[in-house]
Formats: C-alpha cells, sequence, structure tokens
C-alpha cells in the first residue's frame, strides 16, 4: 500500500476513548488468544504464550518495551506515562546528556545534574548514550529497537530520514515496531519540516492565544510550562495503546502521529464551534470572520448560564 498505517492523533481517538478502555480491551483480547493456546497445547508455560497480558496486580503496560529518542517535554511525556502505567522505557541520549537536564537548573538552588522539568517527564526510565547519527551509534540504536515494542520520537523529520529512522525505512527492517512520532506542525504540510514549540503551535497558530490574552498586556501572553506538550502527550499515549491492541490482531506496528498544532485545534474545538454559526452569517455586526477567535478576555454578553453570581457565603457560583 503507498500509505502506512497510520493514526492521526486528535478528537477521533487517544482523550476520547482513554488509555483505560484501551487497555482493557487489549487484556481481553489476550486473555482470549492465552485460552485459546492453551487448550490446544496445556502442558504450554504461561511465559511461552506470545499473547501473554499482564495479570493480577501488575501494571497494564507491563512487558512493554519503549525506546525513546526525543527531547524537551511532550514526547517524552508520553514515555513517561507509559512507565508509570509498567512499560520499560530506555531513553536514548546523545553523549554528554539531553541538553534538557540543564534547563533551568540555575534557577534552583541545590540540585545538580538535572532539573525538575527535566524529571518531570523523565522519572521511571533508564538511559543510554548513543551517538545515532554514527555508523556504530545507529547499529547499536537498531539493536535496542529489535525487541523493543514502540519508539517514541520527536527528532525533526529530516534528521530521521537521514540517519534512516523514519517510519517509513524502520517498518520496514522493524515491522512490529509502533512508531509513535511526535512534531509541532504535523508530517504534512507547508511547515512539515519547522521545530516547535506549544507556545507557538498549540497556543497561537490556534489561536488560543487570542483567546485568552490579557488586554493590558496587547498579545504578550505568559502561557504555562508544557501545558500544551502534556496534552498532547497524553493524546499520544492513547494512540499507542491503540496501536498495541491492533498488532494483537495484525501481528505489525504502525504509525502514530500527534502535532502539538492538531491537538491544540481540538482542545479549541467548542470554541470553534461556537462561533462558526455566527461566521456562517456573517456575524451580528457584520464582522465575519473577523469574529474568530473568540476573545474571552473581556465581560461575555450577558448571558444567564455563562456567568458568575455572588453568593449568601461568599463563594463565586459559575454555571
Amino acid at each position: 500500500s503507498p500509505h502506512p498505517p497510520m493514526f492521526e492523533v486528535d478528537t477521533r481517538i487517544a482523550i476520547a476513548l482513554g488509555v483505560g478502555i484501551l487497555t482493557i480491551a487489549a487484556h481481553q483480547a489476550a486473555k482470549r488468544r492465552k485460552a485459546k493456546a492453551l487448550r490446544k497445547h496445556p502442558q504450554e508455560e504461561q511465559a511461552q504464550c506470545p499473547y501473554l497480558a499482564p495479570g493480577g496486580d501488575a501494571p497494564i503496560m507491563t512487558g512493554v518495551k519503549v525506546v525513546e529518542l526525543a527531547t524537551v517535554i511532550a514526547a517524552p511525556g508520553c514515555a513517561r506515562i507509559l512507565a508509570d502505567l509498567g512499560a520499560e522505557v530506555v531513553k536514548v541520549e546523545r553523549d554528554g546528556g539531553d541538553m534538557w537536564r540543564k534547563f533551568f537548573l540555575e534557577f534552583e538552588e541545590g540540585l545538580t545534574g538535572h532539573g525538575s522539568l527535566f524529571e518531570a517527564s523523565n522519572v521511571g526510565k533508564s538511559s543510554v548514550c548513543c551517538q545515532w547519527d554514527t555508523p556504530e551509534g545507529l547499529a547499536r540504536l537498531k539493536r535496542l529497537l529489535s525487541d523493543a515494542d514502540v519508539l517514541v520520537v520527536n527528532v525533526l523529520q529530516s534528521s530521521l530520514v537521514k540517519a534512516g529512522l523514519d517510519y517509513e525505512s524502520l517498518s520496514a527492517e522493524f515491522p512490529h515496531l509502533v512508531y509513535a512520532q511526535c512534531t509541532a506542525w504535523g508530517r504534512e504540510g507547508a511547515d512539515a519540516t519547522l521545530p516547535g514549540f506549544d507556545f507557538g503551535s498549540f497556543f497561537n497558530a490556534t489561536g488560543m492565544s487570542h483567546c485568552i490574552h490579557q488586554p493590558d498586556r496587547g498579545h504578550n501572553n505568559i502561557y504555562p510550562i508544557g501545558f500544551g506538550d502534556n496534552t498532547t502527550a497524553s493524546c499520544l499515549v492513547g494512540g499507542v495503546a491503540l496501536a498495541l491492541r491492533q498488532r494483537l490482531s495484525t501481528g505489525r506496528g504502525m504509525l502514530v502521529d500527534a502535532a502539538l498544532l492538531r491537538v491544540g485545534l481540538w482542545a479549541l474545538g467548542p470554541s470553534l464551534l461556537k462561533v462558526a454559526p455566527a461566521d456562517e452569517h456573517g456575524g451580528p455586526d457584520g464582522q465575519g470572520i473577523q469574529q474568530f477567535p473568540p476573545d474571552y478576555s473581556q465581560r461575555l454578553p450577558e448571558h444567564p448560564m455563562y456567568r458568575e453570581y455572588r453568593v449568601r457565603d461568599g463563594y463565586v457560583f459559575i454555571l
């Protein structure tokens, strides 16, 4: 097929379904396959059943091996959640360590080695140094991938293609591998080759920044650090769970693609729907499309179901 199997992670998957539902379905499918295998070969040991899912009190991702080739927050955050769920996660860093280790470290008195921002997205992982853009390093990385279930990556596509680490190349060599890729702008389109952070792709390009800007600051907003990254990380986890479930049926991995831009648009979805009817008819003031994105920094019209009320005990109640 000219188009590889692929999930684009946004409204259609991930948050809506949730990791819990997905992994429960995978667990039930594995139990059915295990029972069938043991009926056919009663003497077969439990550990030899290829479809065995963790049982008892084991975390749901126990037995899943993840290799992470990523930095900053979004993609490492995905791998951190998988580690929290029981997966074995190996973080691949260049010699000298991930540059994110020392981010803001100078502002955290008493800490050495790495800062809190790095730790928040990387707890529960092991780490190896590997110069994967050299022949020796690439061979070492591929040895890690040979028995891995998932690769989480956010390296620029051009660098991945140059090293032969893009999905199309690795899926031919490791057809079992779930390839979880996080980008700023998506894998296709005019900006696909560009790097980006959540303040650009998640907040500004979606129009979200206009919704939450402070009038006295113009457009110089201050955004919560990593807010769009962590939201996208959660979506990517859901896509990985779906892909692992699909692999139970097909035996093959697939591409899971999560973009900060798409996830930001999904998060802004209700606001987009709210302004769509007005834009379609030109809007009440004739401004049409200029009403988007909506500006929530100003007091909203006196809608009784969308405002705050002061009550007897002093608290504010919002409908």
